[in-house]
């Protein structure tokens, strides 16, 4: 009999007057505190991790093309989610950025791929939150058998 277990980890970042989210291919998680208008992938800015400093573990199951899934919410309790996987060649390696792909493109500030949903796609109540400054948490869950 298989174990379903799975491991969550908790992002914590805020919005910015110039969030815009209509990438259509991507979707972003930046550490950094500025943005500019060509940055239209980014969700959420000054976010306290990148995929560097997820969990270990964490890291472990993403490279074992695990199902992820991620849920957006936000000061009023406007939520979202979306479901990708992981992939045995994940580096995350990147200080600053998390990033979130529907293609299967990897490189090292990719967090997972084959992603249900990009920046576009996420609900308009959460952009138009976060273009008031408004504060965002990210749960990551990777889920598995063991």
């Amino acid at each position: 009999m298989a174990i379903i277990m799975f491991l969550t980890e908790k992002v914590n970042a805020k919005g910015h007057p110039l969030i815009t989210a209509t990438h259509t291919s991507t979707l972003e998680i930046t550490r950094e505190r500025e943005l500019t208008p060509r940055g239209n992938c980014i969700l959420a800015v000054d976010a306290d991790k990148s995929v560097y400093s997820l969990n270990p573990y964490l890291k472990y199951l993403l490279r074992k093309n695990r199902l992820v899934i991620i849920q957006f919410k936000t000061n009023d309790k406007t939520y979202d989610y979306l479901i990708a996987r992981g992939h045995i060649n994940l580096k995350l390696k990147d200080l600053n950025s998390i990033v979130i792909r529907k293609s299967s493109y990897i490189n090292k500030r990719t967090l997972c791929i084959k992603s249900s949903k990009s920046a576009i796609d996420i609900n308009r109540k959460i952009v138009n939150e976060l273009k008031k400054n408004h504060k965002i948490i990210i749960n990551i869950v990777v889920l598995g058998k063991e």
